[in-house]
């Protein structure tokens, strides 16, 4: 059953391959046998890959040179935009702008009591140089002065 399915019906055909004559050239033959032709294959495959890796090189060199002068050109000008702000005739404005509101503010004035109690303190002080302690009262009249002038 299962044998009468798998058999062909066609006969094998086997050729011999030693009646067949082979017409491969000697000149042929010559160079595949040849140590000679490996190593100039090899060489022609080193200078081939070579000369890639050197056209890589310069493509990359030529787009890293390329991304370094947009960035140059970008800084330049940033810094052009950052330097006009920086003119003599800008900055003298601006100090008397600042001036004027300096002006405007209210003027600390001492008061004489105040002058007055910081100079005994420091007389104190002064006296008794090695026995600040015993200025306590000229501390706190000079204490109390500054809050009243606050």
């Amino acid at each position: 059953m299962g044998n009468s399915q798998s058999a062909s019906s066609q006969p094998y055909v086997v050729q011999n391959p030693r009646s067949y004559p082979i017409g491969l050239s000697s000149v042929l033959v010559e160079h595949l046998d040849s140590k000679k032709a490996d190593i100039s294959r090899g060489i022609t495959l080193e200078s081939h890959i070579q000369s890639r890796v050197h056209a890589e090189l310069k493509r990359l060199e030529l787009l890293e040179s390329e991304a370094f002068e947009r960035q140059a050109s970008e800084l330049s000008k940033i810094n052009i935009e950052n330097d006009s702000g920086l003119n003599s005739t800008i900055l003298s404005n601006d100090i008397a702008n600042l001036k004027k509101k300096l002006e405007k503010r209210p003027k600390l004035r001492e008061l004489d009591g105040v002058n007055q109690v910081r100079e005994n303190l420091v007389g104190c002080l002064k006296l008794h140089e090695h026995r600040p302690l015993e200025c306590w009262k000229e501390v706190e009249d000079f204490k109390y002065g500054q809050i009243i002038f606050e």
